[in-house]
């Protein structure tokens, strides 16, 4: 088949096809395609290691709050950052920039068919050039970045569990009047708050846990010491009194100062103290909605 064909407008013969200029363009279409392939496949991994971090740090935050509404904000969070809708448009640019960028390929393909006027120019391209399919980053980039991401998952998880399994934060401390010893009440993450435990120990060494608090009801604020700084009394719920050997770390006294019928209860233990030699408690008790406190009362621990 002849290389020129008569020019339907002016009568004179069209130029000849050049199949190497035309695969020429083809491949400048494909280079750009590429090159917007990797720009935006960069910008996906970039946003999935941000996110990513992003949720992470947004389950840290969930974990460690107290408050309900503090609960529910960075859980919403982490659910927005997990599954964000910037990371669905970014999908989206992508596919329908290849997509684009496909259509305009078939599109010059077939604009050289017609100026050729024959459907040979095609297959003339094919021969010079295969269809070649958007490839955007290398292999080994993309592994590159997908093993990034792993890193980035691995060390969250491996940061994560350092801090569930580490020493919660302190609540409440207080050391003995001598120095020696320390008592600590901590705060545990937990869906649902308090979530505490009682500790006692040198305050040179690691206290060691003395009892794990019911989660979600009980709670203490207050740490009394004996003057001789062999017992420590915690006050759980503001009205349950528990008394532990400083140097033992052995609990020998439990018991509730008020009734505790109701949760939490009606009234409240105030003013507590514990003798000398820490074989007494003295205290008084009033109203949680306040009023009158009653007399002083006294028990005994051993």
């Amino acid at each position: 088949m002849n290389d020129t064909h008569p020019n339907q407008d002016s009568g004179q013969p069209a130029p000849p096809f050049d199949p190497g200029r035309a695969a020429q363009l083809r491949a400048q279409a494909i280079a750009t395609c590429k090159k917007n392939m990797k720009t935006t496949e960069r910008a996906l991994y970039v946003q999935l290691v941000v996110f990513m971090g992003c949720a992470i740090w947004m389950l840290h935050n969930f974990w460690s709050s107290t408050g309900v509404q503090s609960m529910i904000l960075n859980a919403v969070l982490f659910l927005l950052f997990l599954e964000g809708a910037v990371l669905m448009k970014l999908w989206y640019w992508i596919v329908t920039n290849r997509l684009s960028v496909l259509r305009e390929i078939k599109l010059l393909r077939l604009d050289l068919a017609i100026q050729r006027g024959t459907e040979q120019t095609i297959e003339e391209i094919a021969a010079i050039e295969s269809p070649m399919r958007p490839e955007g980053l290398s292999k080994v980039e993309r592994w590159a970045w997908k093993l990034a991401i792993l890193a980035v998952a691995a060390a969250s998880v491996v940061a994560f569990g350092w801090w569930r399994s580490g020493q919660p934060s302190i609540a409440v401390s207080s050391k003995s009047p001598d120095g020696r010893y320390i008592a600590l009440v901590r705060n545990h993450p937990s869906f649902d708050p308090p979530n505490q435990s009682l500790w006692v120990g040198r305050a040179d060494g690691d206290p060691q846990k003395v009892r794990h608090l019911d989660e979600d009801i009980d709670w203490c604020n207050q740490i009394v010491w004996s003057a001789d700084s062999s017992a420590v009394a915690f006050l759980v719920q503001d009205a349950r009194l528990m008394v532990v050997d400083a140097a033992t770390g052995e609990i020998r006294f439990d018991r509730w100062l008020v009734k505790h019928a109701d949760y939490p209860t009606r009234d409240m233990v105030k003013d507590l103290s514990l003798s000398a030699d820490g074989s007494e408690a003295r205290f008084r008790t009033c109203l949680r909605k306040g009023g009158t406190s009653s007399d002083w009362q006294t028990v005994k621990l051993r």
